[in-house]
């Protein structure tokens, strides 16, 4: 699938130096939303990327300042290595040469291994683990020479063993060696590359993904007993983008109410 630009505001001519341009995928919606509207104030240009350009661009519309921040939506299935150099190339083109990149784009689907389809495996390290390595190889031909961050959004899922969840944990579990890898490899370029991993956060893919009883049964063993917020992702990965995590690299930090820290 080939990118296809959702233009949501007018753009003034690229190039501007003094602009930083941030790149979010899978930022149609929930956490990957948040995050995209979080740089956008934090006063970054952002391109808005999701597989669905009607979300990518209703997410644009929200960031959008007339003469502070722009913003704009594209369409790309991060799975996709032609879309994700023709998008790459597009962003630089129409908005600004990126030098902030966030890859939120995951799918997932729970079941026990006999049920799970060689499709399924197929899908899910294409979209959460190659999707990311796309992104990060076709965006570093524009970083700007002064550099860089990156932020893969992994899970607790990859910390940790969780029946049904085979697939996923292993692509986020190989999403969080592909940051490590990267950051060390990046490093002399002054690209730095962290990860978050999530718990169980408030969104519409939580709440496809489980039941009102599994997340009771959930929250009741968690020390801080609650469900996280995206914008409490958001505010992390904010941080990590910024000129104040500037000596950290490498790092997996864990947003997720104390789940990984006890021991049941």
């Amino acid at each position: 699938m080939t990118s296809v630009r959702e233009r949501s505001v007018p753009q003034p001519a690229p190039g501007d130096s003094e602009r930083r341009t941030a790149v979010v995928t899978g930022a149609g919606r929930g956490i990957g939303a948040a995050i995209a509207v979080a740089l956008g104030r934090a006063g970054f240009d952002v391109a808005v990327v999701d597989i669905d350009g009607d979300n990518a661009r209703t997410t644009a519309q929200a960031i959008s300042e007339p003469g502070a921040v722009r913003a704009s939506g594209f369409a790309c299935d991060v799975a996709d290595p032609n879309g994700v150099k023709d998008l790459m190339r597009e962003v630089a083109e129409t908005v600004g040469a990126p030098s902030i990149l966030v890859n939120d784009a995951a799918v997932a689907r729970y079941a026990p291994i006999e049920e799970l389809s060689h499709d399924d495996w197929i899908r899910m390290l294409g979209v959460n683990l190659i999707g990311p390595f796309l992104c990060i190889q076709s965006m570093l031909p524009y970083v700007p020479q002064t550099g860089g961050a990156m932020v893969n959004i992994t899970s607790v899922g990859a910390h940790i063993g969780t029946a049904n969840g085979t697939a996923y944990a292993a692509s986020k579990g190989g999403l969080i060696s592909f940051t490590r890898t990267s950051a060390v490899e990046l490093a002399p370029r002054g690209i730095r590359v962290n990860a978050v991993s999530p718990g169980p956060i408030d969104t519409p893919m939580t709440a496809q993904l489980s039941d009102a009883a599994t997340t009771k049964r959930r929250l009741s063993r968690l020390p801080m007993a609650r469900m996280g917020s995206a914008d409490e992702i958001a505010s992390v990965v904010a941080f990590l983008v910024s000129d104040a995590a500037s000596f950290m690299t490498g790092q997996i930090v864990c947003v997720d109410g104390g789940w990984t820290a006890q021991a049941l």
